[in-house]
């Protein structure tokens, strides 16, 4: 089902509340936290099914946060009109009366502003639509992730830097496409082939998360993805996100999810991946 631009900022906001309680089990809290990692992924366009959204409304229901209601407007009486006396007719003349200078200067002033107004409006909408088309992404690909380190060598290292999106994707604050997490793959969350899948996956975000949370250091490191040459950043190459290795207090993230076994290894070639290990359904 969609959800209008108020819905979605109404229980995102809903979901950062319920999950900074303490009064979920770990099961709501598993849940809570893929739809957040849904809702921040794909906004307006997440979808759920019915089951799913009763499920969510029914855990949100204690957290719902609504707009308080606006205060009415007090109205002060209106005075009585008094009548006027009629002003004496003016004798007609022949000739119309010229336009007042300040007149016309202060009308292209207002057609000028309602002008630059509608440009903004416009930008505004055609920047929109773009976003919307450029987010989200599939979770799998033939091209991950290679091991060695970008060009630019970016590195954030901060935890406000990016958001945790599933097991093994985060989204850099600013960037228009997620950032695949390389050597590991954790199962899917937005279209799992089995339940089991679906549970792994939402442990494997949550795990994730506290791993960030709780870390004293957090590097994320950006690194070259592992796609034909001349497509690195395109389309082309792994649905035109970036790729990284995430560490927390210098250990990487995927080592620890295998050890726990809520992600398989997966490792790429310079230009190439093997095929996408998913061994969570039988």
């Amino acid at each position: 089902m969609p959800f209008s631009q108020d819905n979605t900022d109404r229980i995102k906001a809903s979901l950062q509340a319920a999950l900074a309680s303490q009064a979920l089990s770990d099961w709501q809290r598993s849940f809570l936290a893929d739809m957040e990692a849904r809702f921040e992924q794909y906004g307006t366009r997440t979808r759920l099914s019915d089951k799913q959204y009763a499920k969510l409304k029914q855990i949100l229901a204690p957290f719902d946060i609504e707009k308080p209601p606006s205060k009415p407007q007090r109205t002060r009486p209106r005075p009585k009109p008094v009548a006027a006396k009629p002003r004496p007719a003016r004798p007609s003349s022949s000739r119309p009366r010229p336009p007042s200078p300040l007149r016309t200067i202060r009308k292209a002033r207002r057609s000028m502003r309602n002008a630059v107004w509608i440009a903004m409006v416009v930008v505004a909408v055609i920047g929109g639509l773009v976003g919307l088309f450029e987010t989200g992404g599939l979770s799998g690909s033939d091209h991950v992730a290679s091991s060695q380190p970008s060009r630019s060598d970016q590195t954030v290292r901060s935890t406000s830097g990016f958001s945790i999106t599933d097991g093994d994707t985060v989204q850099i604050h600013g960037a228009s496409k997620g950032t695949r997490l390389v050597g590991f793959n954790t199962p899917e969350t937005y279209r799992p082939r089995c339940d089991r899948e679906l549970a792994l996956g939402q442990q494997a975000t949550a795990r994730l998360k506290s791993l960030v949370r709780n870390a004293d250091q957090v590097d994320l490191q950006l690194v070259a993805c592992a796609c034909p040459p001349a497509t690195q950043g395109t389309d082309a190459c792994n649905f035109g996100r970036s790729c990284g290795v995430l560490r927390v207090d210098g250990r990487d993230v995927g080592d620890i999810l295998i050890a726990e076994g809520l992600a398989v290894a997966f490792h790429c070639g310079a230009t190439s991946c093997p095929r996408m290990p998913r061994p969570w359904c039988g």
